[in-house]
């Protein structure tokens, strides 16, 4: 079936199939990631093994780009409807998000706690022994009251502690919905009174300001940076589709390609030699500039160029299947950690050496989260999307 990679059917609305496709492929990204670090989490791979593996090494690669789309996609409707506020205002904009995200989320969050439930009540009995090497779903340890509370009010990052203790990689979702109040009472108001540089700005000093002030804050779970990354897309849809000359002068595929390309080999001769950690906010402002720079050319292209005169990674970016698994990325995101930790925990039952641990849960894992991730995005997510879709009409 043939994607149609623009919908230009309503003057102010916009549907770009490569967008899906991005978020998709950074989706499974995620799940591979964590795939690998449950077969590294206190045992190593032979090196060469490791070396050949390591592209997926890095966990805020994939985050980084879901965090600038999140601002990419957002600012779209800003753009398009000609000014420079939310389409039917800010609570408008609220009951859309609190609509598209927390249905989904919370039925996650209710599924993870009863596996979490359920599989202390088989150790409690002896039925089955849950082994400590895994980092992302850890009935051994139990969460606390605080970190129940907190994951239901959405404020789980702001202590280490509770960032990953229900399911892993909801830490991410806390930061994004707390930028996602940030965007019409803070960011956007900046943007209207001073401008895109003052943006830029004041999202440094929210990002890097706590780390400098306070050095005890909990960068890693709190991620601050990520509202730089978020201003990121906003200034790249700005750069696509605003009306003021000033960007329309920078609206030149040929510069934002060749922008792309030097901004992606720098950072693979800059962090492919190994994770550094320490880096980690560098890395993650590379890649959210390299990703905001790639939305801009990737715009261009779908936009200007025909179907089959596309440059290969927008073509790759609009397969049919990316944009289908980009559909349901915000589920698979959601339970894959459950479904791989279980496949794991059988998996070791089995003494297994790392390798062998590592391919039999790409072999078996990805397609079981993928299968999972779409049941539940059949059940928990795509029901509540027309009332979302709904609330979009209504602006």
């Amino acid at each position: 079936m043939d994607v149609k990679p623009l919908n230009r059917e309503k003057p102010n609305k916009i549907y770009l199939a490569y967008l899906d496709g991005l978020r998709g492929l950074a989706a499974l990204y995620v799940v591979l990631f964590h795939i690998y670090e449950e077969c590294t989490y206190k045992r190593e791979m032979p090196t060469f093994v490791s070396n050949t593996v390591k592209l997926i090494a890095y966990p805020q690669l994939p985050v980084a780009v879901f965090i600038v789309l999140s601002g990419y996609c957002l600012m779209l409707p800003v753009v398009h409807s000609g000014g420079k506020h939310v389409p039917g205002g800010v609570m408008t904009y609220f009951r859309k998000r609190v609509w598209r995200i927390l249905p989904t989320y919370y039925a996650a969050l209710l599924l993870s706690l009863l596996l979490l439930t359920l599989a202390l009540g088989i150790q409690h009995f002896g039925w089955f022994a849950w082994d400590p090497l895994s980092i992302n779903f850890r009935p051994g340890a139990k969460p606390g009251l605080d970190s129940i509370v907190s994951h239901f009010f959405l404020l789980h990052n702001l202590k280490p502690h509770t960032a990953t203790a229900i399911n892993g990689p909801m830490w991410s979702l806390a930061t994004e919905w707390q930028i996602y109040f940030l965007f019409p009472v803070l960011l956007l108001p900046v943007y209207r009174r001073f401008g895109i540089i003052s943006l830029l700005a004041i999202s440094f000093v929210i990002g890097l300001g706590p780390h400098y002030l306070w050095p005890q804050w909990p960068d890693y779970s709190v991620s601050p940076w990520f509202v730089s990354l978020f201003v990121f897309g906003m200034v790249a849809a700005l750069i696509n589709f605003s009306k003021e000359t000033s960007l329309i002068y920078y609206r030149k595929k040929g510069f934002w390609g060749l922008l792309t390309v030097i901004l992606w080999m720098g950072l693979i001769f800059m962090f492919a030699p190994q994770p550094v950690p320490e880096l980690s906010r560098l890395f993650a402002y590379l890649v959210g500039i390299s990703t905001a720079s790639l939305l801009v050319y990737c715009t261009l292209s779908a936009t200007e160029d025909s179907a089959t005169h596309r440059p290969w990674i927008v073509r790759l970016f609009e397969n049919h299947y990316f944009v289908s698994l980009g559909k349901f990325s915000y589920s698979l995101y959601l339970t894959h950690a459950v479904v791989v930790v279980l496949v794991h925990q059988f998996l070791l039952k089995l003494h297994m050496s790392p390798i062998l641990t590592f391919l039999f849960l790409i072999i078996v894992a990805v397609p079981l989260s993928l299968l999972t991730a779409h049941i539940f995005y059949l059940k928990f997510e795509k029901p509540f999307i027309p009332v979302y879709k709904k609330q979009l009409k209504g602006t």
